[in-house]
């Protein structure tokens, strides 16, 4: 009977050390056509945003990280590599970026907010996309689709 609780005991603390796998997405965007007239000075990320893990803002000010489901090589390295396929690193005018917001949340939407600085121009681009926040796989293509966009508004400024 010993061995029995014993056995038991064992079966239910495997249990609970089962991890299930994390998955990897990667955020590759089609090239542009024609490079911005631009390179990429700085790239700066709100301090959320550089964690490997894919994130959902819920009710606004909570931001969850989706356990098991992570950037392959962080998010930081995947914009700068975005942008940089995209702005001309020849180029003698220079961009600086502040992203502010770059997430699903459960409004629905992908949330954009990037901070810009370019010569003596400064501004913001912000846009939404709908999404369906729930889903870590439509979060991750909805990403790659809200960097085609960023990298389309950042060509016409």
């Amino acid at each position: 009977m010993k061995h029995l609780l014993f056995a038991c005991f064992a079966l239910v603390l495997a249990g609970c050390f089962t991890s299930t796998p994390t998955r990897y997405y990667l955020l590759e965007a089609e090239k542009p056509a024609t490079k911005a007239p631009f390179a990429l000075r700085r790239l700066e990320l709100a301090a959320y945003l550089e964690q490997n893990s894919l994130i959902r803002r819920c009710e606004g000010k909570r931001i969850e990280y989706l356990e098991g489901h992570s950037w392959a090589t962080g998010l930081r390295r995947m914009l700068e590599d975005g942008l940089k396929d995209a702005l001309d690193a020849n180029a003698k005018r220079g961009i600086s970026l502040n992203v502010r917001r770059f997430e699903a949340a459960d409004d629905g939407r992908f949330h954009v907010k990037v901070e810009y600085i370019e010569g003596s121009n400064s501004g913001e681009i912000a846009f939404e996309l709908p999404c369906n926040a729930s889903n870590p796989s439509a979060i991750a293509a909805k990403a790659n689709q809200a960097l085609e966009e960023l990298l389309k508004r950042l060509a016409t400024l």
